[in-house]
């Protein structure tokens, strides 16, 4: 559980201390070697690896010994043989008056009790504090790699809340569900492997606190483990001078984290009250635990989340976002298996095994015996609960949006292909001017788009006929000077006449407008509520065939009939988007809502408030390279002005850290790139911020960057001396505006060495 391993040499032994199975010993050992030695050299008993096995083998054989000495073989007498007991003398008087009992108040009374004692067994039993400890240990060895100097450059990031929670949570769920499978057990079986059950069971204590101060001494167990990694996480936050705490964000992990594990508590302990064994209850659980995986149920066919127990929707956390609308499905499904753990601690309290109650058929049949109505209404209602919100789940997956499974996703892949792969042309249509209205709706979840695009037949070949395939579907599709022959809305295909012909160097003009809108358990990872950024590639229809729609997969393509795709040479897709496709006219008007700032590439030539919403008017002095995003977020604002251009700085208001840094680096390249490179062709040079879930550094487009948080803006400089990767990116992107911006080469090999190498 010890696998992250640290970056820095010296940081190694720490992690190989801290892993028990010595993986990461054996990464430290093996970090250079070459391929041919990982498949022909064996790991070396010597270094890190000696001691990691010689630190667990220690602590393994003192464990022993202690074990031994505290061990005895012999029953210990707890009352001196030959002991009278002497009975009172006098007279006996009878006591007439009966005390009188309020059952509530002593049902109350007798849970506290039971609870409390649960508690402490818990708190202080051996198996427990190690495991706590051991817990620590591996939180600990998460955090301080990755925030120290652990990222692909040395890099150390400041230690935000949601960086150190999300860090907490991996472990989580393994930690958890280890001591609640073995706690399960223990708490069940104890009163029956001491022999008390039979007198725990004669006492005037009801079932109601029995049962619930045990169940609830369960759900503990992951509480206890998040309290133990927040009180460790605001220590290290203390510890590297950080202040932002972020309570709220530690309280939404009790939940997102806290509630999945609570439900798998209710499964394990039906399991382990079902089986006659402790040790069987505990290999049953564990093994219906591996079998209901969604892994496990994908091979099956099962991939639909109702037939997936336990399972959530994953969630995604930025600082600049929060959850964002990945928490509503969530939401949904915690309602739905709450209700379905609901019948689940039902049926374990109603088979509580209390006393010498025998076997299950026994607790079956004294079940049926004292079975109430009231019973039977309560059942009955949670399963209508159950089937309600079943129909719920599956009208947001089916009826709001259309449920794909992977093997209606490779159906849909195989027909598209067949239907439509001979139109797949070698021509080569590249935009010339492109004019557009973006309406966002980033509270609403839905954005709008009216284009009107120019497009030139770059290629050899006479164009006769234009395929278009959307991306997303379009409300309207106009195309100059053709003829409508084919409009299929499964493929989201069009398929037009050209009339007259198109020739080399020829444009016609087309115009489209869609609406996007969230519907059901859609989440997008571009239009969020604070943090929006739009890539033009997500939305423009594709004036082709799209090949990336077929199946990739070989065996697969062969199993369907399909022929073998033809390999081709493979190029990077930051060089596909910054290879030769010419220049553009572009002119875009982008609203939004009022309390946000919309950017695009081009000069701001206007802007306006109008019926609550903030409108930005977009336009490119020359014509620039058709790479092309949009952005909407509340940001804070930071200008200068470098040569006369101008440098603007848009960042999420507590990510303030390195401003003054990236301020200063983008001015020292803007200036040193103007003198070696020759002249910046814009009056303005933007640097944005966006949400940390997209997996890249940064992307340049003409005049603007876009910056992942976490890559740039979190990078803690303070721990970094040997290595500014602030610096390193900053500079990096700016020169993107020279190499991939004022010089395009072509799309062929070797492209990567003028526009990525030479940016370096």
């Amino acid at each position: 559980m010890a696998a992250a391993q640290p970056p820095k040499p010296e940081n190694m032994i720490w992690a190989a201390l801290a892993d028990p199975f010595g993986i990461s010993a054996f990464l430290e050992q093996s970090l250079y070697w070459t391929p041919a030695e990982k498949n022909a050299q064996l790991p070396a008993l010597k270094g890190f690896f000696l001691l990691n096995r010689c630190f667990w083998l220690g602590w393994a054989l003192l464990l022993l010994g202690f074990s031994y000495a505290r061990f005895s073989f012999r029953p210990k007498l707890e009352k001196a043989a030959g002991a009278t007991i002497t009975a009172a003398a006098g007279d006996t008087t009878e006591v007439s008056s009966r005390p009188t009992i309020h059952l509530k108040v002593q049902q109350w009374r007798s849970f506290r009790s039971i609870f409390s004692f649960e508690l402490r067994e818990l708190l202080f039993s051996w198996p427990f504090l190690l495991m706590m400890g051991f817990w620590l240990v591996i939180v600990f060895t998460e955090i301080y790699s990755r925030i120290n100097s652990g990222g692909a450059y040395d890099d150390s990031l400041y230690p935000t809340t949601a960086l150190l929670v999300w860090l907490i949570e991996g472990p989580l769920p393994y930690f958890a569900l280890l001591l609640i499978l073995f706690y399960t057990g223990e708490l069940l079986w104890r009163d029956r492997e001491r022999k008390m059950e039979g007198i725990i069971g004669s006492t005037p204590v009801t079932n109601p606190p029995m049962f619930w101060a045990r169940a609830l001494t369960l759900f503990s167990i992951p509480v206890l483990l998040m309290l133990a990694g927040v009180w460790l996480a605001v220590g290290v936050q203390i510890a590297y001078d950080y202040s932002n705490f972020e309570p709220r964000r530690y309280l939404a992990m009790f939940y997102y984290s806290g509630w999945p594990l609570f439900f798998y508590t209710t499964i394990i302990l039906l399991v382990q009250i079902l089986m006659p064994r402790k040790y069987l209850g505990m290999a049953l659980a564990f093994a219906f635990f591996l079998a209901t995986r969604p892994v496990v149920l994908g091979q099956l066919g099962l991939h639909h989340p109702l037939l997936q127990l336990g399972s959530f929707p994953s969630l995604v956390y930025t600082d600049m976002n929060g959850f964002g609308d990945t928490s509503r499905p969530f939401h949904h499904f915690a309602v739905h298996w709450s209700i379905l753990g609901s019948v689940f601690v039902f049926l374990s309290y109603q088979l509580w095994p209390r006393s010498r109650e025998g076997s299950l058929r026994v607790r079956w049949r004294n079940l049926r015996r004292q079975w109430r109505p009231g019973n039977t209404a309560l059942l009955a209602g949670l399963g209508l609960l159950f089937l309600l919100s079943n129909l719920s789940i599956y009208h947001e997956l089916h009826i709001e949006t259309e449920y794909q499974s992977p093997q209606d996703q490779l159906d849909f892949k195989e027909a598209y292909e067949r239907k439509y792969k001979h139109l797949h042309a070698g021509h080569s249509l590249f935009p010339t001017a492109i004019d557009q209205e973006l309406e966002l709706y980033p509270h609403l979840g839905k954005y709008k788009v009216k284009a009107r695009c120019t497009v030139q037949n770059k290629s050899d070949s006479v164009l006769t006929q234009l395929f278009i395939t959307e991306r997303l579907p379009l409300a309207h599709l106009e195309v100059q000077g053709a003829r409508l022959l084919e409009r299929d809305s499964t493929f989201g295909a069009w398929l037009y006449q050209l009339d007259p012909a198109l020739q080399p160097g020829g444009c016609f003009d087309y115009q489209y407008e869609l609406l996007w809108e969230r519907k059901g358990h859609q989440s997008s990872k571009s239009l969020l509520e604070n943090g929006a950024y739009l890539l033009r590639d997500e939305y423009d229809p594709v004036l082709n065939y799209r090949p990336s729609l077929e199946i990739q997969d070989p065996t697969e393509r062969h199993r369907r009939g399909l022929p073998p795709l033809i390999e081709e040479q493979v190029v990077e897709t930051h060089i596909n988007q910054e290879a030769t496709m010419g220049r553009i006219d572009f002119n875009c008007i982008i609203s939004t809502v009022e309390n946000q700032t919309a950017i695009a590439p081009g000069s701001l030539v206007g802007q306006w408030v109008a019926d609550g919403r903030a409108y930005f008017h977009y336009r490119s002095a020359t014509p620039i390279a058709p790479i092309l995003s949009f952005f909407s977020a509340r940001y804070a604002r930071r200008d200068t002005t470098v040569n006369g251009v101008g440098l603007e700085l848009y960042f999420h208001p507590t990510h303030d850290y390195n401003i003054a840094h990236i301020q200063a680096y983008a001015a020292q390249a803007l200036a040193y790139c103007e003198k070696t490179f020759g002249a910046y062709p814009f009056d303005h040079l933007r640097i944005a911020e966006i949400p940390s879930h997209w997996p890249f550094g940064g992307q340049a487009m003409p005049g603007t960057i876009s910056m992942v948080a976490d890559r740039l803006y979190l990078t803690d400089l303070r721990y970094s001396p040997t290595f500014d990767l602030v610096a390193k990116r900053t500079i990096h992107e700016v020169a993107h505006q020279w190499w991939g911006g004022v010089l395009c080469p072509k799309n062929t090999p070797g492209a990567s060495l003028i526009i990525e190498g030479l940016a370096k």
